[in-house]
């Protein structure tokens, strides 16, 4: 089964990058993904547009806080384009 999820998981970070680059404008798409010794690890996406000035550890370490409407409004966008 783990080799079943870790084919998977590849095919969906493609789609999950391909759709956030359209809906939100990104030019990049960063992956931050943490393990904390437990049988399962977060991943956060994390899109970059052309206006951020910042790459790499810089913008990893802005404040990109959006309130829940909008964050709401994201994943709902994004599961229709999943489908």
């Amino acid at each position: 089964m783990l080799r079943d999820e870790a084919s998977s998981y590849g095919i969906l970070l493609k789609k999950l990058y391909t759709e956030l680059r359209v809906l939100t404008g990104a030019e990049r798409i960063y992956l931050v993904i943490m393990l904390e010794g437990t049988p399962h690890f977060h991943a956060w996406l994390l899109p970059r547009t052309k206006e951020i000035l910042e790459r790499g550890v810089e913008f990893l370490q802005k404040d990109f806080t959006c309130n829940e409407t909008d964050a709401q409004k994201l994943a709902t966008a994004l599961r229709e384009a999943l489908k």
